[in-house]
């Protein structure tokens, strides 16, 4: 607890709270007890009193026992390059709400839609579809900015395994769906195996300082289609790669924890 910026008179206060709460059996809860419990109390606890009492016991816990999950933001996952996430359109700095995306559950059709829960207003949880996500090297670089590239790979729902790529739509948009993806042997056609950056972190022009990464779209050969977009920046309907970024929350994007929700 050296480096635990907490002042000790603080934190003495925090223990006398644990042991009035039976705290010699709490304590011997691990550091991912107190974390599971973290985890299931930070949905609610801002709506509904007792659970937020909890979150805060649980909190004093492991701020007492110096927890690493402490340090842990709820609402980005720690490197989005090595860990699963979900990927939702940024949002403005006091918002964590925006648009996530999922694949449809259709079996004949993988289209990556971005949902339609509600960026104002009440949570609607029945609406709050979302598809974890990893990103798979691809071994080359793409780019002005000479960025590693990857393929990103659905890794849960019915198209679990596949990875993205962008079509030619009827109406001359770039639609994107999911393939098949074998990661021991993933380019038996360059030309159509699709590969995705990351970008630099970024801060849209006109919308009060909203950041996240554009994520561009290549052909295998290296030839960019554009960049990932939430169409009119709204949810309930199919993804776009759009030509260009413009800046907006809608083609930058957060990279959030697989249980994140906008609760």
């Amino acid at each position: 607890m050296a480096d635990n910026a907490i002042p000790a008179e603080r934190i003495q206060e925090l223990q006398a709270i644990v042991d009035r709460h039976q705290g010699d059996r709490l304590q011997g809860l691990s550091c991912d007890d107190i974390k599971a419990q973290l985890d299931q109390y930070f949905g609610t606890a801002m709506d509904d009193l007792a659970e937020g009492a909890n979150y805060l016991f649980y909190f004093f816990l492991a701020l007492i026992k110096g927890c690493p999950c402490i340090n842990e933001n709820p609402y980005h996952v720690k490197d989005p390059f090595t860990d699963p996430f979900q990927l939702q359109m940024s949002t403005l700095p006091w918002d964590i709400r925006g648009s996530k995306v999922y694949l449809s559950e259709s079996a004949d059709s993988a289209v990556l839609w971005a949902n339609d829960t509600a960026r104002k207003g009440d949570y609607d949880p029945a609406k709050d579809q979302r598809t974890i996500f990893r990103v798979v090297p691809a071994g080359k670089r793409a780019g002005r900015a000479n960025l590693q590239a990857y393929y990103l790979v659905a890794q849960d729902g019915r198209h679990a395994g596949k990875a993205l790529y962008s079509y030619a739509r009827e109406d001359g948009y770039r639609g994107v769906s999911a393939r098949d993806f074998d990661i021991d042997h993933p380019e038996p056609d360059p030309s159509t195996a699709d590969l995705w950056t990351l970008s630099d972190l970024y801060t849209a022009h006109d919308n009060n300082d909203c950041r996240g990464r554009a994520i561009d779209n290549y052909t295998g050969n290296g030839e960019r289609l554009g960049v990932l977009d939430v169409p009119d920046s709204k949810g309930g309907r199919p993804m776009i790669v759009w030509a260009d970024w413009n800046g907006d929350c809608n083609e930058t994007w957060q990279f959030r924890p697989t249980a994140f929700t906008d609760a």
